[in-house]
């Protein structure tokens, strides 16, 4: 059962169209989005200077970031007043290392992450052209260049190194939001290619004399420009030692890692070799092991009873690793002193709670952006003979052979049910077959709203229903969520801001709450975002990734241009198989295009009712549900509805103009009621 609030009003704005870009109208109210931050990154325990870019951001701004050991102030002049988009960044001594997520706070709220990376070598940055062999910019061992790449030109570094002396070369690109798909070259002195990655991996390299070498780093169709940045390091390393890789930010389908309650090391570590014979272990287990060498499969012994059941899960793509394990698994046969093995089950990647959208050259792109499976493991095996039994598993990419991109952790328990929930930005087909991605931070316009869908991965049978909700907003600011039913995959949220609420902003949380084995349990879900906004889709595929926390923030400089809700703030009721009328009324700030809008249903329940036809300007409209028709079973309902509308948009209601917007623009949006609290009960005994 549900009990919510009502939520006043709300308008939000996604999805674009495949148009010609210089034709195409705007879709989205702008929202505050910080492009890039250069340098990339710093080094524990120092101060770096940056410059910042950034989209719908004006008004003074702040600079924000996921860990509190990295503080931002503004840069000055000399006359003691703010330089324009520059700010000194100091990362203390004990800042985790790794990736945090950097965060602008405008005048329109807080804006979506960009990636800022900590690490533990020294810092270089790129400050004049290096195009040529002639220029390339030494390089000491260990260090990190911050650069981007220069159109149609290739980037020279060079680099002492002794014979016998391992150096590996890391050009990371993708894992920190950048928009380059890197190729890395290693050379001798004289620019003849030694080593070559194409698909931004490590280059492993132990020179075979002393003597100066060199990197070449350009975009895999040579493209340049401040958003193909990348943070090229080299380092040392032993030559017995995996392999060194810069951190990167995490994909989105790693939500779902790791189970509840498991230790950050494994028990268990593989022997090599374990393929004949087989590395014999007892269960449950958690092992750690590596697909090394190449093509390498791991195979482990055990014994079971008929009757037993284990859930096997593999970790290894959502510890950011370039694999896809499977596992074989089979009851080993012995007749006569012979082996026979016979196959028990096989077991292959995570689905998909929702489908992500596709992508063909020259074609559209469907949504939704986000990949929330994965090509790791979760399944079960079925005892049905007592006996020994052999898990063999592998990597189907035949992997890189190398210890630093070939890791993997495998568990085997008895059924553990819980669930992992990750949520994101509604994601809507705003045209026919006309799509475009956006990264929309939760930054509310006072009296709007902001639907987030939920999906969830369940794991070992569990298939309970789940309830969604979020603590920590700002002052003002509810959320309300359709559950997510028994047995699927899919819930939303919706954000409400107050038309009365005031210019605030807040670290949030989104929870799951359910019942497992009769108790009530919570789990925290994460919250992911679109790399790069495309306006036009047809030729870039968009990317998403998981956020470090949900920040939330509410504007009262403008307000949402239009709000829809139900007549009276109460429980609507009806009895299963009659009609329900609820009167709505509408709420208009700005001027809409067209005649009316068609209000759909958000949600599974009520998926195939009729839409509602609104009026442009009406201040009422009714809402019809034909319970009989619908087939809605007994129980409390949230009800929400959106619509697609051209609004024209002024960025600036109180007449001053801003740098990144014009006063007034038309803008194609995507509108989103009030949810409406539903109880349908059950129907009336007859006489």
């Amino acid at each position: 059962m549900i009990r919510w609030s009502a939520l006043p009003l709300a308008l939000c704005v996604i999805g674009l169209l495949g148009v010609v870009p210089g034709l195409a109208q705007q879709v989205c109210l702008p929202a505050p989005r910080l492009l890039t931050v250069v340098p990339m990154g710093g080094q524990a325990g120092t101060s770096v200077e940056v410059h910042i870019t950034h989209q719908h951001a004006d008004g003074p701004l702040t600079l924000l970031f996921s860990t509190p050991q990295i503080t931002a102030t503004p840069v000055l002049a000399a006359d003691g007043t703010p330089l324009p988009d520059r700010f000194l960044v100091t990362i203390a001594a004990d800042a985790p290392l790794g990736v945090h997520d950097a965060r602008l706070l405008a005048r329109l709220g807080v804006s979506a992450p960009r990636a800022f990376a900590v690490g533990d070598l020294p810092e270089v940055v790129r400050t004049a052209a290096n195009t040529s062999l002639q220029t390339a910019l030494p390089l000491p061992v260990p260090a990190v260049c911050n650069a981007a790449t220069t159109a149609r030109a290739i980037d020279f570094y060079s680099f002492q190194a002794a014979e016998g002396k391992r150096v590996v070369v890391d050009c990371n690109a993708l894992g920190i939001d950048s928009k380059l798909n890197p190729v890395v070259i290693l050379a001798d002195a004289a620019g003849r290619d030694l080593l070559v990655s194409r698909d931004g991996g490590v280059l492993d390299f132990t020179p075979p004399s002393d003597g100066t070498y060199l990197v070449k780093v350009h975009g895999l169709a040579f493209q340049g420009g401040v958003e193909q940045f990348y943070r090229l390091s080299l380092r040392d390393a032993p030559v017995t030692a995996p392999a060194p890789r810069q951190h990167s930010v995490p994909r989105v389908g790693g939500f779902s890692w790791p189970p509840e309650g498991l230790g950050v090391s494994a028990a268990t570590t593989e022997a090599e070799p374990n393929e004949a014979p087989a590395q014999k272990i007892s269960l449950p287990c958690d092992i750690s092991g590596s697909f090394v060498p190449a093509a390498d499969t791991d195979v482990f012994e055990f014994r079971a009873q008929k009757g037993e059941t284990w859930w096997v899960e593999v970790a290894s793509e959502r510890l950011g690793m370039n694999t896809d394990p499977f596992v074989l698994v089979q009851r080993v046969v012995a007749t006569d002193g012979k082996e026979t093995v016979i196959d028990v089950a096989e077991l292959d990647d995570i689905a998909h709670p929702v489908k992500p959208g596709t992508f063909i050259p020259a074609s559209t792109y469907t949504g939704p952006p986000y990949s929330a499976g994965s090509p790791d493991v979760l399944g079960k095996i079925a005892i049905e003979e007592d006996g020994v039994y052999r898990l063999r598993l592998r990597d189907l990419l035949g992997g890189p052979g190398t210890d630093a991109g070939s890791i993997y952790r495998l568990v085997m328990r008895r059924a553990a049910p819980d669930f992992a929930l990750v949520a994101w930005a509604a994601h809507l087909q705003m045209r026919q077959n006309d799509f475009g991605t956006f990264s929309k931070p939760i930054a509310l316009r006072a009296g709007g709203t902001m639907a987030l869908e939920v999906v969830v991965v369940r794991r070992d049978g569990f298939d309970g229903a789940i309830d969604l909700f979020m603590e920590g907003l700002p002052p003002g600011v509810r959320a309300a969520g359709l559950t997510i039913p028994a047995g699927r995959q899919q819930g939303m949220l919706f954000i409400t801001a107050d038309a009365s609420a005031t210019t605030a902003w807040s670290l949030a949380r989104i929870f799951g709450r359910a019942r497992l084995d009769g108790a009530e349990v919570i789990r925290p879900c994460r919250l992911a975002s679109v790399v790069w906004s495309i306006d036009y889709a047809p030729n870039d595929f968009p990317r998403s990734r998981l956020t470090a926390d949900v920040p939330v923030s509410v504007t009262d400089c403008e307000q949402a241009p239009a709000s829809i809700a139900p007549a009276e703030e109460r429980v609507w009721e009806a009895r299963v198989g009659e009609t329900l009328k609820i009167p709505l009324r509408i709420t208009w700030r700005e001027d809409f295009n067209g005649g009316s809008i068609k209000l759909k249903p958000f949600g599974t329940v009520f998926a195939g009712m009729k839409p509602v036809d609104l009026p442009i300007k009406a201040a009422s409209a009714e809402a019809v549900l034909d319970l009989s028709a619908l087939k809605t079973p007994p129980g409390d309902y949230i009800l929400a509805f959106n619509g697609i509308s051209v609004v024209k948009h002024r960025s600036h209601p109180d007449g001053s103009q801003g740098r990144d917007s014009p006063a007034s623009k038309d803008i194609l949006d995507f509108l989103v009621s009030e949810p409406i609290r539903i109880t349908v009960l059950p129907a009336a005994a007859s006489r």
